[in-house]
């Protein structure tokens, strides 16, 4: 329990019920009773889905969203370097290796190969999201919260 002496505050069961459905589960504030476990158990069972019904689709949209950012750029890239190849070519009569499509009235064309790599650095770009917020939120909480680097 908490350390003040109503553990069922509403701060408190607002916070309980958090930690809950969003499954962190810190153990700090649990219920004794048998009609607050049931009722923990009725909360855990609803919210964690509505939980995950609104996340889920969020985070689609993120993932989305710079997927197709990441192949914006790349397709740009990629148009780039075939039109400088090709002036290139017009400029010096030189023949140029063309590694890629050529862009065509239906778009870029991305190879097997390619498609890896924009999803390889999409994936790229989410950790280092994290890593990220873990770098900022480490020492927030150091400072905040008097924790150790290791607790943090």
């Amino acid at each position: 329990h908490m350390a003040h002496e109503d553990p069922w505050s509403f701060e408190a069961s607002f916070y309980f019920t958090i930690v809950l459905i969003s499954t962190v589960g810190y153990g700090d504030l649990a219920p004794e009773t048998q009609p607050g476990k049931l009722a923990a158990v009725v909360i855990s069972l609803i919210g964690i889905p509505l939980l995950l019904s609104f996340t889920v689709p969020l985070s689609r949209t993120f993932i989305a969203h710079l997927t197709t950012e990441v192949r914006r750029r790349y397709i740009t890239r990629a148009v780039r370097l075939a039109m400088e190849a090709v002036e290139m070519k017009r400029v010096s009569g030189a023949s140029a290796g063309y590694d890629r499509r050529m862009p065509t009235v239906r778009g870029v064309g991305l190879s097997q190969r390619d498609v890896w790599r924009v999803e390889l650095f999409t994936l790229l770009v989410l950790l280092l999201f994290m890593a990220a917020a873990v770098g900022c939120l480490a020492p927030t909480l150091m400072l905040t919260e008097g924790w150790a680097s290791e607790d943090a």
